[in-house]
């Protein structure tokens, strides 16, 4: 028995013929034949770890598992291979706080693109990115052999204003509605104190400040600010 590159040779007649008896569903009776009348035969074993999809001898694999595959020999007897699969699938998922699109995958490479006009944006190699305007962007990662890249993501609330939208009533006695939601879609809403602690967020059209001091407190969407009073 030897290795070598993650590969795992031997003659296994045991290995081959439980192989045949449980997954070929072959009825085998007595004993093995005579070792001067057998096809000695190989057993190799696979050990692979990446991401999908991984391509083994013609066929596609998107899951992890174990799979089997017949083949002969350079002495023309029927052998087996054995793939251990792991598949591990990059991270493309991208957060949006605040104003920067950040990518949940980790420790690799990446490079941001501008989804209108398909194109990379220089120097934007970081996990996370902050747009300059409005658009839609995406980011392609590759980790060792891996490359993937994230569906695009709409950015649309730089360069809104106060004016562009408003919170009713405001003063509040607690809730309070974020009208026109249509400019702030897919964006977290942030409620700070007046000391700048973050008490809450959402993403939906409503907050509700009930359960807080009367006092002054600061809503905040993207690079929009707005002071709101709690009465």
């Amino acid at each position: 028995m030897f290795s070598a590159l993650g590969l795992k040779y031997g003659n296994n007649a045991e290995g081959y013929r439980t192989y045949l008896q449980n997954i070929k569903e072959w009825h085998i009776q007595g004993d093995a034949m005579q070792a001067s009348s057998c096809c000695l035969s190989d057993y190799m074993i696979f050990d692979i770890k990446t991401c999908p999809p991984y391509v083994f001898q013609q066929q596609a694999y998107f899951e992890g598992g174990e799979y089997f595959s017949d083949f002969k020999n350079v002495a023309g007897c029927d052998s087996l291979i054995k793939l251990e699969l792991e598949l591990h699938p990059l991270d493309t998922t991208i957060q949006y706080w605040a104003t920067t699109l950040k990518v949940n995958q980790t420790d690799a490479e990446y490079q941001w693109y501008h989804c209108e006009e398909n194109f990379a944006l220089p120097g934007e190699t970081q996990q996370h990115f902050m747009p300059s305007r409005n658009g839609s962007y995406r980011v392609v990662i590759k980790k060792g052999t891996c490359l993937d890249s994230s569906a695009c993501f709409l950015v649309n609330n730089l360069g809104l204003t106060e004016a562009d939208f408003r919170l009713f009533p405001n003063p509040t006695r607690g809730r309070i509605k974020i009208s026109p939601s249509d400019f702030l879609s897919d964006n977290v809403r942030l409620l700070y104190n007046a000391v700048g602690q973050l008490l809450y967020y959402t993403y939906g059209d409503y907050m509700d400040l009930s359960t807080y001091a009367k006092g002054i407190y600061y809503f905040k969407c993207g690079t929009i600010v707005v002071k709101v009073v709690l009465e």
